[in-house]
């Protein structure tokens, strides 16, 4: 273990390091010792109150201090009302970018329920389907009518298709489980005879494609048709919704006049101190004349 030393400071070396304290004196010009006076406002006590700091909508105090700054060098102002009318502009600032991103989160939420309300709208078909598979009655009156005027009842009965064709040109035949599925999904459509187990396993295959060549023709035309409902109702929700859209404006409003009266205070105060050191300086002038 290492000894600890300790170092005595001499009364004469005492006396030397508080004359030598005495001569540092900070800043000396004018301009230096204007910009050390604000240091501490400078650094943002309103900005404390400007940025939310934990959550989920967490801020940057660095962004905020960012425009603080560009705002200083701007309008480099001078005694405390000029300091805190900065402040007060760069925290309305603050705020104006708050409010575009809360509009921002607004439409986006809309458009997530718009992409809900369809898997809800493909959940329900398949939830109606079991319970009328469920019941003999109800499973005898399905036709292929309940799968032809649906994205998702079309891509069921070009997946059947498809399976069917699949099978009969790799095993020659459709399965009894495949042409129970025909008889649901395509249940009073003439197909059915197309593909009868009494025709050619030819004449059969042939009728599975034509099937599928016209379910698949039906489908894309139905995506593109759904596309454009969708991309309709995406641009119906490019805006808030009616009344957290209008409590953002009021806010918007809110938070932009208070900033301009700021700007308005600042720019005033600024013009008052410039005319007053003109006529000062002018004073001067005459009395060195």
């Amino acid at each position: 273990m290492k000894a600890k030393i300790t170092r005595t400071v001499t009364p004469k070396k005492r006396q030397a390091n508080q004359r030598n304290s005495l001569k540092s004196t900070g800043p000396t010009t004018n301009e230096g010792k204007e910009q050390s006076r604000w240091n501490a406002l400078k650094h943002g006590l309103l900005a404390k109150e400007a940025i939310i700091p934990t959550g989920a909508a967490r801020e940057s105090g660095e962004g905020h201090k960012e425009i603080l700054s560009s705002l200083i060098l701007e309008y480099r102002p001078r005694g405390v009302i000029e300091h805190i009318l900065v402040e007060r502009i760069s925290q309305a600032y603050w705020r104006l970018r708050r409010a575009q991103r809360a509009e921002i989160g607004e439409i986006q939420k809309s458009s997530k329920g718009i992409s809900h309300a369809d898997r809800d709208r493909e959940r329900d078909f398949w939830d109606s389907l079991k319970e009328r598979l469920e019941d003999p009655e109800q499973r005898k009156k399905i036709s292929i009518s309940d799968f032809r005027f649906s994205d998702v009842g079309l891509k069921q009965i070009v997946l059947r298709l498809e399976q069917g064709l699949k099978e009969i040109e790799g095993e020659g035949r459709i399965s009894e489980g495949a042409r129970d599925q025909f008889s649901i999904v395509l249940n009073g459509s003439s197909i059915l005879k197309d593909i009868s187990p009494d025709l050619t396993k030819r004449r059969q295959a042939q009728g599975l494609k034509n099937a599928l060549k016209t379910f698949q023709q039906e489908l894309e035309h139905y995506k593109a048709f759904e596309k454009g409902q969708a991309e309709a109702r995406m641009s119906s929700n490019l805006v808030p919704e009616e009344t957290s859209g209008a409590n953002l404006l009021r806010y918007e409003t809110a938070i932009e006049r208070q900033m301009y009266k700021a700007i308005r205070e600042l720019q005033r105060l600024q013009e008052i101190r410039f005319q007053s050191t003109k006529r000062i300086n002018s004073i001067k002038r005459i009395k060195t004349k």
